[in-house]
C-alpha cells in the first residue's frame, strides 16, 4: 500500500465515519517499500507510526513478521 492512498482511504473513512482497519502482517515490509519507493522524506520508523496512526484498529499474526513462532493480535484504538 502506499502512505498517500492510506492517507486518503482514511480521509474518506472518516468522512463516512467508518473506522479505518488494517490487517498488519507485513507491516515492516511495507513500511521499508514505502521508504525505498515513495519519495516522503521519512524514516521507517515515522513510516511505521504514521501508518498506525491513521488506523482505528488492526489485526496481526505475529508470526508473519517473525515476532514470534505462533499467535497474533487485535488492537483498538480506544
Amino acid at each position: 500500500m502506499s502512505l498517500k492512498n492510506l492517507r486518503e482511504v482514511k480521509e474518506i473513512a472518516a468522512k463516512f465515519n467508518i473506522p479505518l482497519w488494517i490487517d498488519a502482517c507485513r507491516f515492516a515490509e511495507n513500511s521499508y517499500f514505502i521508504w525505498k519507493f515513495e519519495n516522503t522524506g521519512l524514516t521507517i520508523d515515522e513510516i511505521v507510526r504514521e501508518i498506525f496512526a491513521l488506523a482505528d484498529g488492526f489485526h496481526i499474526s505475529f508470526k508473519k513478521d517473525g515476532l514470534a513462532n505462533i499467535g497474533g493480535g487485535l488492537f483498538f484504538r480506544d
